[in-house]
């Protein structure tokens, strides 16, 4: 005795994707191939909801934060409202905020961007720890 041969259905409007089976060659049929295979989800219709790199995003927000308290630390050592005898700090101060601020803000306007759909900025160009 043949049995039918299995042949796999197209996507349904409902994302499941189901095995149907061809008309079997002779009048005996086992029960087997009377019960169709639900295999699951059909993969090209569904999207994964994107991914929020948080480790990233904490890290970036950790670095703009220091970065604006080392920049402040420096205006403020260059103006004279701090003391003048931490006048010799005043370049590792500066020098030390631009490196932290400029990629924490670039990082974080990412995120906001991503946050609030705009146009071209997703989450994915956060880079990730894990």
């Amino acid at each position: 005795m043949k049995r039918a041969k299995k042949t796999y259905g197209s996507c349904l409007n409902t994302l499941q994707s189901l095995k149907y089976l061809t008309k079997p060659t002779t009048d005996k049929v086992d029960q087997e191939d009377l019960i169709p295979d639900v295999t699951g989800f059909c993969i090209q219709d569904t999207t994964l909801p994107e991914r929020i790199p948080w480790k990233s995003i904490g890290l970036a927000t950790f670095l703009a934060i220091g970065g604006i308290i080392q920049l402040t630390a420096g205006v403020l050592i260059s103006t004279g409202h701090i003391g003048t005898e931490y006048e010799d700090r005043f370049w590792s101060f500066l020098i030390l905020g631009m490196i932290m601020f400029t990629p924490g803000a670039y990082y974080l306007f990412i995120a906001m961007a991503a946050y609030h759909n705009f146009p071209g900025y997703s989450f994915s160009d956060i880079p990730d720890f894990d």
